[in-house]
């Protein structure tokens, strides 16, 4: 039996449900940070109202938390708990190795972050170009962001690219006066 802790006045709380709190915590944190979610917050809360991007952000962890408690609660409870545990170890292996290829091939530090960050920023270029009605558009219906147009490009680059972005020229007949 798991020894009681006083929390408030009239409330004893296990104390496993605080180990279990502070776990949680603790694990979400460090897998997120450096995360691809991450980086879309952080991008959107420099180009955006932060307290905006802060509540949609927050909106959608308390969406994601919940929809994964609640499977973690109702599937012990349709499954037998081995085939569970089963399952789950199989999920992190298979998402470990996963991680562990995908470190192998990545590109050394600085210019893998780069390019994410890069990926990102033109994703959302692309949605605000959309919203906005700024930009333009290829015959195939793809945005092209404002600093390619800018650029003389009328094509958007593929997506897949090994090699680094470009920034555009710095002709000062392409771009605008300051």
């Amino acid at each position: 039996m798991p020894t009681p802790v006083v929390g408030l006045e009239d409330s004893i709380v296990p104390e496993t449900e605080f180990r279990a709190l502070g776990q949680s915590f603790l694990m979400i944190i460090v897998s997120e940070v450096g995360d691809k979610t991450f980086l879309i917050a952080a991008i959107l809360a420099m180009r955006h109202d932060r307290l905006i991007v802060f509540a949609g952000a927050f909106g959608s962890l308390v969406v994601m938390s919940i929809l994964s408690a609640a499977a973690g609660h109702l599937l012990p409870t349709l499954i037998p708990k081995q085939w569970t545990q089963f399952a789950a170890a199989v999920l992190f292996l298979v998402f470990g190795s996963k991680m562990l290829m995908e470190g192998r091939e990545m590109k050394a530090g600085n210019e893998k972050i780069q390019e994410e960050i890069k990926e990102v920023e033109e994703e959302l270029e692309e949605v605000d170009a959309h919203l906005d009605g700024t930009g333009g558009r290829t015959e195939d219906g793809q945005a092209i962001p404002l600093e390619a147009m800018e650029a003389g490009v009328t094509k958007p680059k593929a997506r897949a690219t090994p090699s680094r972005p470009t920034s555009p020229p710095n002709n000062e007949q392409i771009s605008p006066p300051r």
